[in-house]
């Protein structure tokens, strides 16, 4: 019995979906993909996936891709390193101005600012692709492990010169 790696759908599958997450975060970090539907929102922007549920109550599902954003468009200057974070709307919804000549250091605090004008119980969730591919990377690896195990124990089981 062969115990070939390249003939494995594990090895292809993770190959194939860290590499379009690789092509994600990329993209993520000159443009905005989203969509969303009812209440909930998601978004690859920023370097990382934002998923809210600050969107309008519409009942209807929404696309969003922009063009290249300039940087010097931005209210945020920095978001390296990006670190993930969750954020909870549970006050009253006040008021907001645009954010106009604000700048702010980082990204949550970006968010913070933005969660305030939303309606109570809305919440904000940030995970950076560093991350996403961390875990998918340790998942896969496990696969691929528990695969050669799993492979090498029915090759000693059947007795065959290798």
């Amino acid at each position: 019995m062969k115990l070939a790696l390249h003939r494995s759908i594990t090895f292809w599958s993770g190959i194939l979906v860290m590499g379009f997450t690789g092509l994600m975060w990329v993209d993520s970090t000159t443009r905005a993909t989203g969509a969303g539907h009812n209440d909930w929102y998601l978004v690859s922007y920023r370097a990382g996936v934002h998923y809210s549920s600050a969107g309008a109550d519409a009942g209807e599902w929404r696309f969003q891709y922009r063009r290249p954003i300039d940087a010097d468009d931005l209210p945020v200057k920095s978001y390296w390193p990006p670190v993930p974070y969750l954020l909870r709307k549970s006050g009253p919804a006040q008021q907001m101005d645009y954010w106009g000549d604000q700048s702010f250091a980082t990204m949550r605090d970006f968010d913070e600012y933005y969660l305030q004008g939303l309606r109570p119980g809305s919440f904000i969730c940030f995970i950076p692709y560093w991350l996403l591919l961390l875990v998918l990377a340790s998942g896969w690896a496990a696969l691929l492990f528990w695969r050669a195990r799993r492979r090498h124990k029915a090759w000693l089981l059947s007795g065959q010169p290798g």
